[in-house]
């Protein structure tokens, strides 16, 4: 059995990164809600709509996946490195 020394264990976030953590749930957010109406624009546009409704919607479809990979990478980054900025390393003098 192991002792855990918490070395290398992900930290709460701090204070001040906060609104990183809120901008990156946001655009998460804004991106997933972008990338469901872009779907119901191509089953609209599919079903009954005109022609140039399926093109908006893929569009939006692809766009709202990028905006919502780029709010997981805000998100990613927000939780691990610290506000402070860059983690010193151990070791190097």
């Amino acid at each position: 059995m192991s002792i855990d020394t918490g070395e290398g264990q992900p930290r709460p976030a701090t204070r001040a990164s906060r609104p990183r953590v809120a901008s990156g749930i946001l655009t998460f957010g804004g991106g997933m809600l972008l990338a469901a109406v872009g779907i119901v624009g191509v089953l609209i546009g599919a079903v009954s709509g005109p022609g140039w409704l399926i093109a908006a919607g893929i569009g939006a479809l692809v766009i709202g996946l990028g905006v919502a990979f780029l709010g997981m990478v805000l998100l990613y980054r927000a939780l691990v490195t610290p506000a402070s900025g860059p983690r010193p390393t151990p070791g190097k003098k």
